[in-house]
């Protein structure tokens, strides 16, 4: 509301801002501004802005994790998770994200070959064995966080985990 012959001294404008729920991830959307001014007389054509919008997946607050594991079975450090049980033996972390429909880990040896790949779930413990459930030798695994949103999958992390024999 600023006059044409006034100098203008602050913002024309408002912000737009917008917090689209999960079902909105992956989704294009076109948004159209049109732009006018109180001071133009009628008939002036408004500018028009038009631009498209696609809602990425939220950025996932993973915990950090011990990245060395020690599968010996004395209770200490035995699986690599995402979360983690405390001493009231309840489960702590995982993912804050509340938009995953799924999550997905995939364990790799330095060769590349997948060794473990858990369910779509966050909640998983790697026990350092191999799909065919023999012990992985001892050394440095690559780790892929991988989050499900609908029918489209992130990588949300990638990581190292060592095991220790």
């Amino acid at each position: 509301n600023v006059p044409n012959n006034t100098q203008n001294t602050v913002a024309l404008g408002s912000r737009f801002c917008w917090t689209p729920d999960c079902e909105h991830i992956g989704k294009n959307y076109n948004i159209r501004a049109i732009l006018s001014s109180v001071d133009c007389p009628v008939g002036v054509v408004p500018d028009t802005i038009n631009f498209n919008v696609i809602v990425v997946p939220p950025f996932d607050s993973l915990d950090v994790v011990p990245n060395v594991i020690t599968p010996n079975g004395d209770g200490l450090n035995d699986v690599y998770t995402l979360g983690y049980l405390n001493k009231k033996g309840e489960r702590v972390g995982g993912v804050s994200n509340p938009c995953n429909d799924g999550m997905q880990v995939q364990i790799f040896n330095r060769w590349g070959l997948l060794v473990f790949e858990s369910e779509t779930n966050p909640i998983f413990e790697w026990d350092g064995k191999n799909k065919g459930g023999g012990d992985v030798p001892s050394g440095t695994y690559f780790v892929l966080i991988h989050g499900i949103y609908g029918s489209e999958t992130v990588t949300l992390d990638q990581r190292t985990v060592t095991v220790l024999r």
